[in-house]
């Protein structure tokens, strides 16, 4: 069996490949690919050659599936490594796909055994089948947004953000402490694992902890689709808001957090604190307008108004909430971010900035209360009032 180096290096040699049906050498199809004026690829290229046990294999048979493609490699024992990469973009997958595959495997495999594996999102396809096999898939950087099923090893880098399913995943200390700047930082994120994992003499993944850099980022990158656009532009004002949320722009958003000292960060909170103000009082305001509406109404007896009026309240109270918790999220999303980004110099302390927004909340929440009680007292006066002046007959 090929060990957990050469099974990542077969995943991201498939992703250089063309080969879409017959038999051929994985050295000549290799070979044919060097020589192209790209040092980095050749060097890998040689290093997929230089691996007898990955020289060794013939690529037997390739299908596109929608989403991910599958390769079909040969070893000299008549073992098969079934190998699922990223294929097209497709908003449609084939519910039946899946049963396809595995007759599509089982068509290609004699009489040895069969080893799944996968790349990223391929790698979640490939749990798929695994799971339909019964047997074990050995991926890497697949998503962990979901929960993969079956029997399943996921291998990522120790300082790469993940999800909330982290079951299967096995973190991989990496080969160098790369030091993220504004201009590297995309070049170092979509480095191959091949260049980032480390590996044993034995070609087994050096397995680590979860960095802290990658519990703070992976908060963060769960989080940041939920910011506030009118908060994120108060803390980075001409930002433009469809490159905002953009997965690789929130990290590089993130990077003018040299724009920000704690002067600006309090002018920012201050700016929210009065753009939430002014977004309760617009709420009033429409629980106002509803009022209107079921005065206008005479149909309804005097419990029914009461009940009316109860209910519009308590939708306004509902918004409220709704919308102060949102700004808090979001403002907490944002300043946990920046902490990350300083703290190496932390010349900003998040903490007490957090701690006074907090207070800014509770106090805002305690009056709004407040407010939206003797909102409804007076409404009802006001009905009552009406009744008064125009009694019914």
């Amino acid at each position: 069996m090929l060990t957990e180096k050469e099974l990542l290096l077969l995943c991201e040699f498939s992703c250089l490949t063309t080969i879409s049906k017959g038999t051929d050498t994985l050295v000549n199809v290799a070979e044919s690919l060097i020589g192209q004026d790209n040092t980095d690829r050749n060097e890998f290229l040689k290093e997929v050659i230089s691996s007898s046990n990955l020289a060794a294999l013939s690529i037997k048979n390739a299908k596109d599936m929608d989403r991910f493609r599958v390769f079909i490699y040969e070893d000299t024992e008549g073992n098969i490594y079934a190998v699922f990469i990223e294929g097209k973009l497709s908003d449609y997958v084939d519910k039946d796909c899946f049963e396809r595959v595995v007759e599509f495997i089982n068509d290609n495999k004699e009489t040895g055994k069969c080893f799944i594996t996968g790349l990223k999102a391929g790698g979640i396809y490939a749990s798929y089948v695994a799971s339909y096999l019964n047997i074990e898939a050995v991926i890497f950087g697949a998503p962990s947004t979901e929960e993969l099923s079956g029997k399943v090893k996921n291998y990522i880098a120790e300082n790469d953000p993940v999800g909330e399913f982290c079951e299967n995943i096995l973190f991989v200390k990496q080969k160098t402490d790369d030091e993220y700047t504004e201009e590297n930082f995309v070049e170092i994120l979509d480095k191959p694992y091949s260049q980032t994992f480390m590996f044993d003499e034995n070609g087994r993944a050096v397995i680590s902890e979860q960095s802290m850099y990658s519990k703070f980022i992976s908060w963060f990158y769960n989080n940041a689709n939920n910011i506030n656009s009118e908060v994120w532009e108060m803390f980075y004002p001409n930002s433009c808001e469809d490159d905002v949320f953009l997965e690789k722009s929130i990290y590089s958003a993130f990077f003018r957090v040299e724009e920000l000292n704690t002067e600006r960060i309090n002018k920012s909170l201050t700016q929210i604190v009065r753009y939430i103000n002014d977004k309760l009082e617009k709420n009033l305001r429409s629980l106002d307008k509803d009022f209107e509406i079921i005065m206008q109404e005479h149909e309804f007896a005097d419990e029914d108004y009461q009940k009316k009026i109860s209910e519009i309240t308590e939708y306004a109270a509902n918004n409220a909430c709704e919308f102060i918790k949102e700004i808090y999220k979001s403002v907490e999303t944002v300043l946990i971010g920046i902490g990350l980004f300083t703290l190496e110099n932390g010349n900003i302390d998040i903490n007490e900035h957090m701690e006074k927004f907090s207070e800014e909340i509770d106090n805002i929440l305690k009056n709004e209360t407040g407010r939206i009680t003797d909102h409804l007292a007076s409404l009802w006066q006001k009905y009552l009032d009406c009744l008064a002046i125009f009694p019914d007959d």
